[in-house]
């Protein structure tokens, strides 16, 4: 485990790799131990996965890069509102929406080509990604809060989160606040310099009824621009970490899975454009403001819950 933490920390994915196998490797009981963690959860692919998109960022950029290896890994499909196409091109932007699996922001880096888009990220994403932190502001969310987890993703996100806790150590609840109000402050700077930022307000996993108000907190920050900034809603239909894992395990379950459940592609929408100075939205708190964009957000993508 030092092995691991060491090289997780020096946010080398490529030794963190060879770490895991030769832990799978070294006795009886790490070998059984792996080996249960790998027959309902593929953590070496998605490791490579990982190291994959981060030397090919790296090279590519984000957008090629994401592009790349996403049609390689997923069947999908983007699809953009006929209003939102040159204003997700060009404008001030804040892209926000469902954050259903793992491979949610590069879909969406792989749907929107600018060089200036800007993700508000797990900091354990950046560790197992380093190539991110270009494109990143870090926020520090709990990795243990069962019930969170679980209502989330189910009993294989509270185990990752348990896996990713031994690795990542989240500061004080204080210390990670100041941590995400500094992200977000260094967002909105962006977003009003003309930059475009994706956040995913409900979390990531499964639907949630609430969203994080760090979406109307970097809203009312952006406000201040001196130019016209809008709002993109994302929705990621048909798509869920359940499924990521189904298409890398190799099990009879997973193969039924992928054949008879996961057959639609992956669908990225991009929706209507909101001009913030004409949405009337300059009076709303920041978790007033963000209760209306889910109830807008809903109204907008049939089956929301």
């Amino acid at each position: 485990m030092a092995a691991l933490r060491s090289a997780y920390s020096a946010r080398d994915i490529a030794a963190l790799r060879r770490t895991v196998t030769a832990a799978r490797d070294s006795s009886t009981r790490t070998r059984l131990t792996f080996r249960a963690i790998e027959a309902v959860y593929p953590l070496s692919p998605l490791l490579a996965i990982a190291e994959e998109l981060d030397e090919a960022i790296a090279e590519e950029g984000l957008h090629a890069a994401c592009r790349r290896v996403m049609e390689q890994q997923v069947d999908w499909t983007p699809r953009v509102h006929p209003d939102a196409a040159d204003v997700m091109a060009n404008a001030a932007v804040i892209f926000y929406g469902n954050h259903p699996s793992m491979l949610t922001p590069f879909l969406m880096a792989g749907a929107v080509d600018r060089d200036d888009l800007r993700f508000v990220s797990t900091e354990y994403v950046r560790h197992l990604i380093p190539s991110l932190i270009d494109y990143s502001y870090p926020i520090e969310l709990s990795l243990t809060a069962m019930g969170n987890q679980i209502r989330r993703g189910g009993l294989k996100r509270w185990m990752v989160g348990l896996l990713l806790s031994r690795l990542h150590r989240v500061p004080p609840k204080e210390q990670s606040r100041a941590i995400n109000r500094e992200s977000l402050k260094a967002a909105a700077d962006h977003v009003q310099s003309g930059g475009s930022v994706l956040i995913c307000p409900d979390g990531g996993g499964k639907r949630l009824s609430r969203w994080y108000p760090g979406l109307g907190i970097l809203i009312k920050a952006a406000m201040r621009s001196p130019r016209p900034v809008f709002l993109i809603p994302i929705h990621e239909r048909q798509s869920s970490n359940h499924r990521i894992v189904s298409s890398l395990l190799n099990g009879p379950i997973a193969r039924f899975k992928r054949r008879f459940v996961y057959r639609r592609p992956v669908m990225f929408e991009l929706g209507k454009p909101i001009r913030l100075d004409e949405a009337e939205v300059s009076s709303r708190t920041p978790l007033e403001l963000t209760s209306w964009l889910r109830l807008r957000y809903a109204a907008q993508f049939r089956g929301v819950r």
